[in-house]
């Protein structure tokens, strides 16, 4: 590739990334919101700091890398309108679903779906055809696929939604934060490597550290008590769970301190805590999209 080659695809992946950092923005923002904090919002914004950066340090690659990532973030969420959004703001085309098409095409050709990745592809394009509504011909071909890769594996099915299911328990675990960080933590999730059944799920939790969990009139929701690390690293924390993720709304300093955690009403949160406890997160306001949870606080 000749210098000016490589000038002329700096800036195409620069302009390309920039753009599909600013639709994340626009449609993939306010899931989780601290107070006034979106850890999204700010995650998007220093991508596009990282994207200025390696394009006036010419990384050609990483600009390349980081636009698959968030290409294929798209693809999995089977984003019907980035294609049209990115053509009217860049010029440029780009297909998201040319890789899975391609790779769907291969299976259908050998006849079976050979392992675990490969059913992932076949069920995300069904999820595709559905939300452009293609023919049931073509999605019947892959559900039969599907149903012949999954004779003797009882956990695979296709949901009513047509989505790939296991049948297991999503497993949130929400991490210590690290020293003096006044940040939210988000959680990780999960599916446990084999189903669980309610008391086993249950246990698990008490193993990791849950130490009281409840939830609103409504369901919908959920808060915890946790204690997680050791000695000096061990915190205190409690944690909510919305429509949009799970983050940390409050955490002090020690184990399994006397916190009490529970629900005023289907949008308050009380805490019990105290006044002399090492405080790392306090927030008094959650949302998620159009969910807003209030925290109050009780200290003696």
């Amino acid at each position: 590739m000749t210098d000016e080659q490589k000038q002329t695809a700096l800036e195409k992946n620069r302009t390309l990334l920039l753009a599909t950092l600013d639709y994340h923005l626009e449609f993939y923002t306010g899931s989780m919101v601290f107070d006034e904090w979106d850890p999204a919002a700010d995650y998007y914004l220093q991508e596009k700091q990282e994207t200025e950066k390696d394009f006036l340090e010419s990384r050609l690659e990483m600009l390349q890398q980081r636009l698959g990532l968030f290409v294929k973030r798209l693809r999995d969420r089977t984003d019907l309108k980035f294609e049209s959004y990115i053509k009217a703001q860049t010029g440029f085309k780009i297909d998201i679903f040319e890789e899975l098409r391609r790779d769907v095409v291969a299976i259908v050709s050998k006849g079976k779906i050979e392992d675990e990745e490969e059913l992932k592809s076949v069920v995300l394009m069904i999820q595709v055809y559905h939300r452009k509504s293609v023919g049931n011909e073509q999605i019947n071909l892959l559900k039969d696929l599907i149903d012949e890769f999954a004779k003797g594996k009882d956990s695979l099915k296709i949901g009513s939604n047509e989505e790939f299911s296991e049948g297991k328990h999503i497993l949130v675990q929400v991490k210590a934060p690290a020293p003096g960080s006044k940040s939210p933590v988000m959680a990780d999730t999960g599916s446990t490597s084999s189903e669980l059944s309610e008391a086993a799920f249950a246990e698990f939790e008490r193993n990791n550290g849950l130490l009281s969990d409840h939830r609103p009139a409504d369901g919908r929701r959920r808060i915890m008590t946790r204690t997680s690390g050791i000695e000096k690293r061990a915190f205190t924390e409690v944690s909510i769970n919305l429509k949009g993720g799970s983050g940390c709304i409050y955490c002090a300093k020690g184990s399994k301190l006397p916190i009490k955690a529970y629900w005023k009403d289907n949008n308050t949160v009380v805490i019990e805590t105290k006044k002399e406890y090492s405080v790392e997160i306090k927030h008094h306001t959650v949302r998620s999209f159009e969910d807003v949870v209030q925290i109050e606080y009780m200290e003696d």
